[in-house]
């Protein structure tokens, strides 16, 4: 399944908020990553947008696992753009761009602090 980076990312996002999950990940990676990750302004315009959209994407996720749980893996190959479609649409419907959200997703999952306010808004 080739996976577009917003998916990626709201994958990502989605498991920053578990930390058993969480802890999964390399930290090379997760350092690799942020070095590479350009810089953006966190006002708390871009923070709201960002929130409405994570819940959204999340809203996504849990609405196509649950209708794919049992899919063969062309299944879910022949619904991923579809699904994509969906995420891309509900982060522009929030104000982001898909380079802004993915940003804004690196950002939050690297910063302990930042992490538990969004966590905190999206429960």
């Amino acid at each position: 399944m080739r996976f577009t980076p917003l998916f990626l990312a709201a994958v990502c996002a989605v498991t920053a908020a578990q930390p058993a999950l969480a802890q999964n990940t390399s930290q090379s990676t997760a350092t690799k990553a942020m070095q590479s990750a350009p810089q953006i302004e966190l006002t708390d315009k871009k923070m709201d947008q960002y929130v409405e959209a994570q819940q959204e994407v999340i809203n996504i996720s849990d609405r196509w696992s649950a209708k794919l749980q049992d899919a063969t893996n062309a299944e879910k190959q022949e619904v991923a753009p579809q699904i994509n479609n969906e995420m891309t649409e509900a982060v522009r419907d929030a104000g982001l761009s898909v380079e802004e959200f993915n940003r804004i997703a690196m950002v939050v999952r690297q910063n302990p602090a930042l992490r538990e306010e969004v966590i905190k808004q999206l429960q």
